[in-house]
């Protein structure tokens, strides 16, 4: 049948808003949504957690899967509430990602500490601040990517260059509108 017909189908077809929205989602492709944070101390430190499941690359950013119904900015503040003990607060998006091998979309938030004091959880064994030059070696290398971006000591040519480094990987840097008018005259030039 052609995707024509089914359109013709669909839109003569007497079903209510509701009705067309639980048939569009039984027809549709279902993956995974993932969040994670980038939060630094006032020192400029980046916060990373060591993942008790992950035995390649335990320390990475904080961060879980959101729940259906749920908000990302909510979803990655709960992440870290439950594994961690620390209520912070979404500020902006970072970056949007994905993965050809595995069907899920990644949302990175920058986010700021606002309280709360590290309690372990049977994800999480440890906490710990780190300089963005002396990252762990058993960090997943896309992370450090990440951690680059968020900080703000990264130029615009920079940004551009990490930015760069990613196409054809599914992912794409959300820039500032200042950073976004920079990058745009560097590529004129």
């Amino acid at each position: 049948m052609s995707k024509r017909l089914l359109l013709r189908i669909w839109r003569w077809l007497p079903m209510s808003a509701r009705m067309r929205w639980a048939l569009t989602w039984l027809g549709t492709s279902k993956f995974l949504v993932g969040v994670l944070a980038v939060i630094l101390d006032d020192q400029g430190r980046v916060l990373l957690l060591r993942h008790t499941y992950r035995p390649d690359y335990p320390w990475g950013l904080p961060g879980g899967w959101l729940k259906a119904g749920e908000g990302a900015a909510e979803g990655v503040e709960r992440e870290l509430l439950e594994e961690t003990g620390f209520v912070v607060r979404a500020t902006q998006p970072l970056i949007v990602g994905g993965d050809k091998a595995y069907p899920r979309l990644d949302l990175v938030f920058c986010c700021e500490y606002e309280r709360g004091a590290f309690r372990p959880s049977a994800e999480v064994s440890e906490a710990r601040f780190f300089d963005p030059g002396d990252l762990p070696a058993e960090m997943e290398p896309y992370l450090r990517t990440i951690v680059a971006l968020a900080l703000p000591t990264t130029g615009v040519e920079e940004r551009q260059r990490l930015i760069n480094s990613w196409r054809g990987k599914a992912w794409l840097a959300l820039a500032s509108e200042e950073d976004a008018d920079s990058i745009r005259t560097a590529n004129r030039q």
